[in-house]
């Protein structure tokens, strides 16, 4: 009997989205290796687009989302138990500054 997964209808992404135990257990842990969460996903996006296309992809199938930055928080609030991680450190600069005066 052939399995759907639970991923089979992700949106294009230029990113990538994981579900490897490596970066499952990364997106678990906080900073200081007090919390441990377990989310389903991670999302490496490349753009904004990747981030939301995935919101809504998690708003369709009722799943949790948070973005994660350095994972600095008392508590584990940059976790998310059962739903998606955004990973957001690859999104370190600014492509374009708009002034308005």
């Amino acid at each position: 009997m052939n399995q759907i997964s639970p991923f089979s209808e992700l949106p294009v992404l230029e990113g990538t989205f994981s579900t490897t135990s490596e970066d499952i257990l990364s997106a678990g842990r906080d900073f200081g290796q007090i919390v441990l969460t377990h989310p389903v996903g991670v999302l490496k996006p490349r753009s904004i687009e990747d981030i939301s296309r995935m919101v809504k992809y998690a708003i369709r199938n009722q799943l949790k989302i948070i973005p994660r930055g350095m994972s600095h928080s008392a508590f584990g609030q940059s976790q998310c138990d059962g739903g998606i991680v955004i990973d957001m450190s690859a999104l370190d600069h600014i492509l374009e500054k708009r002034y308005s005066h």
